[in-house]
């Protein structure tokens, strides 16, 4: 069986549509109607790993049929898991947090590597990317607002990080060096962002903000979040309650090569 059979095959067994599975993987129809007849010999990796993603399977998987379906039935040492961590104070559940992440990407990047040594050809992706870095009218991204300027621009795949939900202008250099002034982030959706994390904030004084989250735990009177500026020459900010009106979601990586 081949790899556009093994998708078929998971379709049809949950009943998703093509429709469907294009919504989840935001995949172009038409793209993905060549993937499952089976026209496409090159599959992106961005295209393999969404897919994978969207089915909860393994890239493995649909490539060689060699692993079995992952299923929602908890094994007793996953329960044991869960109960550990519910046991934890926020402290630790946010240190357990921030090295699942670390490993999640750990691993995405060897199932990347694994999946480029079977030669599949790099090949350009369309991403929406928000011109309004700066401006108050990011709070729209929220409500899924379609009327906020935004561009879709091709990226190679290799550059976009693997669970980018879009990209968004920064004007500014108050996080240079690691995110430069004119540059893309790569942002996931995301409604928390973790201590030492890198964030795009809706905030009601100044629109949009891009910064990394700091904790506190040592005050008196509990955790102190703030915001940090990684130019030195910015202050960092330690926002009011009322301050931040929501989080658009987790700066992935920032893009800088040429014009966009």
């Amino acid at each position: 069986m081949e790899m556009h059979e093994r998708i078929r095959a998971i379709l049809a067994e949950r009943g998703i549509s093509n429709l469907e599975l294009s919504r989840l993987t935001k995949i172009p129809n038409s793209t993905l109607a060549n993937i499952l007849k089976g026209e496409t010999s090159r599959v992106s990796i961005y295209a393999l790993f969404s897919i994978a993603e969207a089915l909860d399977v393994s890239a493995n998987y649909l490539m060689y049929g060699r692993e079995a379906l992952l299923t929602t039935q908890l094994e007793p040492k996953e329960i044991t898991h869960i109960k550990q961590y519910r046991a934890l104070d926020e402290h630790g559940q946010t240190v357990v947090k921030l090295v699942m992440d670390e490993e999640t990407d750990r691993k995405t990047k060897e199932d990347a590597a694994r999946a480029k040594s079977i030669d599949i050809a790099p090949e350009h992706e369309t991403m929406r990317i928000y011109n309004q870095a700066a401006a108050a009218g990011l709070g729209c991204l929220l409500e899924d607002n379609s009327d906020i300027d935004y561009e879709e621009i091709e990226f190679l795949s290799d550059d976009i990080p693997y669970g980018t939900s879009f990209g968004i202008r920064i004007k500014g250099d108050s996080m240079e060096p690691t995110v430069p002034e004119g540059s893309i982030v790569w942002v996931k959706r995301q409604d928390e962002v973790e201590d030492g994390q890198i964030g795009v904030f809706v905030s009601a004084t100044d629109g949009a903000i891009c910064k990394r989250v700091r904790n506190d735990y040592s005050a008196p009177e509990g955790c102190i979040t703030w915001f940090e500026s990684i130019n030195p020459k910015y202050p960092d900010m330690l926002p009011a309650e009322d301050t931040i009106t929501g989080v658009v979601g987790r700066v992935l990586d920032a893009y800088t090569k040429g014009d966009k």
